[in-house]
């Protein structure tokens, strides 16, 4: 059995389809003996929840009812929360300083002024072979090696 067949049979029991169709279905339900066993199975299973479903009554209308669900969601007009006193709370203060101090802090570290830059030292060691001494900042130096003859430059940076 084919779940495609299920499905059209449950779509047919349900009301989902024409006359015509549920005709046939129920036609091939009474050759099909497996079909026919899912078509009752289906409808017993129906019956049963129909006969067991708990029924639940509301103790006052349905107006009634959703009118007071509105009431507790809606405020009052008069007991709207007071507006703010002026001094602001913290949360507001935290809410501006935050991303105006990270602001300030981004645009200090542009305007930085930038460490001297002095000229690399240079040091012959043969007539194809350099050696360069960077001293950036304090931090960091960067040492350059360079032979011409090998073809090799090398840079070591601490």
């Amino acid at each position: 059995m084919k779940k495609e067949q299920l499905l059209e049979l449950q779509a047919c029991l349900d009301g989902e389809r024409d006359a015509q169709r549920s005709a046939e279905m129920e036609a091939h339900c009474a050759t099909d003996p497996n079909l026919g066993a899912v078509r009752e199975a289906i409808l017993n299973s129906r019956q049963l929840l129909r006969q067991h479903d708990p029924d639940h009554h509301v103790p006052v209308s349905r107006e009634f009812y959703w009118r007071q669900i509105e009431r507790q969601i809606t405020p009052e007009p008069g007991n709207r929360p007071t507006p703010e006193s002026w001094i602001p709370s913290w949360n507001l203060v935290l809410r501006w300083l935050v991303p105006v101090g990270g602001l300030a802090a981004a645009v200090a570290l542009f305007q930085l002024p930038d460490s001297p830059n002095t000229p690399p030292q240079t040091a012959k060691v043969t007539s194809s072979t350099q050696l360069a001494l960077n001293t950036g900042t304090a931090e960091s130096t960067s040492v350059e090696y360079r032979s011409e003859s090998d073809g090799v430059t090398i840079h070591w940076i601490h």
